[in-house]
């Protein structure tokens, strides 16, 4: 179950336990080691066991209250030598100082439905000796661009709807991805720098989308979860690479005229190189220190922001998107000079705005919103609601805005058109002149 802030005092219980949990984990930092790494207790309101893993050979921690009710087992081979504590706890009477609880003269308790919450959650084995319970996550895409990782009570009421906008957002995306595939496949020249550019990353952005759909709430297995989430790094920072290949093609084409034709190998080497190479350094890292399951968060299978992994990420990011932001700037500076508009202010404005507007979803200028996140739970939502609708934003401005495409595909909607009329005079024009072109055949 989850528990939530009933009224009148219901919270109060709850701050007492888990300020008696932190004291009990801090107590053992400091006093459990090699020779005493355990400390059992069962009494009549509540139990506990508590152990500091200091060697790398031990036993499974298995917990069991006094009426063999509850009970907790950690495998030893998830048990790490790092100093890490773990603590299994049961209270037996903690539900009578809750509120949505009443008495009865019997002695019984009653409960109402004010004092837990059964929403994400729902009950996968039960018999007369226990109760397995199964509760979902609520993940959103802003969690990419999460460095902090905090528990954040007004955060957390935001994460159903943001869940719900990553989810349309994404499918949106997804739709957007897949036009814009088929339009630089079939209206556009196959073999151009620009065709391998966008297809690239239209199917980073739409990998990455795929997977983090699928896989971002696998933490039952962590083996699955560490692969989800190399996985998603590795796709999102191979659509970075191409963004900024994008940037420095738009630059080479309007600053310097040049066609970068002869480089496309080179761009697809560095593009699907480079991030395989960060994200097994990535993993190096997290395994050298505390496991690689330390790779991920503990909620979802994102990368971890307690040991830092995650600002491996977050770097990336961020040096890329202030490249192109660079690079947009002498992209304008120029476009203003060709079309002599540097005297008029109001000009420049309205095409650098216009500008920015366009290629910011090519070259990721929204994703520097994540540094912003935890100013405000706001930011969270403009994150979202941008960044995981990135695959149809470039379909609408750089398919359907674009005049080359849009012009090619008028030609072959006519042309099929014309075909289509066409095609049952000329089957019966055909059929008409068998006879002579056979006769013509004989005389030659």
């Amino acid at each position: 179950m989850r528990p939530i802030r009933p009224a009148d005092g219901g919270e109060d219980p709850i701050f007492v336990t888990l300020a008696f949990e932190e004291f009990m984990t801090r107590i053992a930092k400091s006093r459990l080691n090699s020779t005493n790494p355990e400390v059992n207790y069962t009494g009549k309101d509540m139990a506990f066991r508590v152990r500091r893993i200091v060697r790398k050979e031990g036993s499974d921690f298995l917990f069991n209250d006094s009426d063999g009710e509850n009970s907790i087992k950690i495998p030893s081979a998830n048990l790490h030598p790092n100093g890490s504590i773990v603590l299994g706890m049961a209270y037996k009477s903690l539900h009578q100082l809750f509120p949505g609880y009443v008495t009865d003269p019997d002695g019984t308790n009653k409960k109402s439905n004010s004092s837990w919450s059964r929403e994400g959650c729902q009950t996968r084995v039960t018999s007369h000796s226990r109760t397995e319970c199964v509760c979902n996550h609520l993940t959103h895409f802003a969690v990419l661009m999460d460095f902090t990782d905090k528990d954040d009570d007004e955060k957390d009421l935001h994460d159903k709807a943001l869940t719900l906008l990553t989810r349309v957002g994404m499918a949106v995306s997804l739709t957007g991805i897949f036009l814009t595939t088929i339009s630089y496949l079939q209206l556009t020249d196959r073999l151009s720098p620009l065709c391998h550019i966008r297809v690239s990353l239209a199917s980073c952005i739409g990998a990455g989308h795929i997977i983090f759909l699928a896989g971002i709430d696998a933490t039952g297995n962590k083996g699955a979860c560490v692969s989800v989430a190399a996985l998603e790094q590795y796709f999102v920072m191979a659509a970075f690479c191409w963004m900024l290949v994008d940037g420095i093609y738009i630059y080479l084409f309007v600053v310097k005229v040049y066609n970068i034709t002869d480089d496309i190998r080179r761009y697809h080497g560095c593009c699907w190189g480079a991030p395989a190479i960060i994200v097994a350094l990535s993993l190096g890292i997290a395994a050298g220190k505390d496991g690689v399951e330390t790779f991920v968060r503990d909620k979802n299978c994102w990368m971890s922001a307690t040991n830092n992994i995650i600002w491996i990420f977050v770097s990336f990011v961020g040096l890329i998107v202030i490249i192109n932001i660079a690079i947009l700037v002498r992209v304008i500076k120029e476009m203003t000079t060709i079309q002599h508009v540097q005297e008029n202010q109001a000009e420049q404005i309205r095409l650098g705005v216009h500008a920015s507007v366009v290629l910011a979803p090519l070259l990721g200028f929204t994703w520097l919103i994540g540094f912003l996140l935890p100013l405000h739970v706001a930011f969270f939502y403009i994150f979202v609601i941008l960044n995981s609708t990135q695959g149809f934003s470039i379909f609408f401005f750089h398919c359907l805005r674009n005049s080359e495409i849009k012009e090619r595909f008028k030609r072959r909607f006519w042309c099929i058109k014309a075909d289509n009329r066409i095609t049952p005079q000329a089957n019966q024009s055909r059929n008409n002149a068998e006879i002579p072109e056979a006769s013509s055949k004989q005389r030659f």
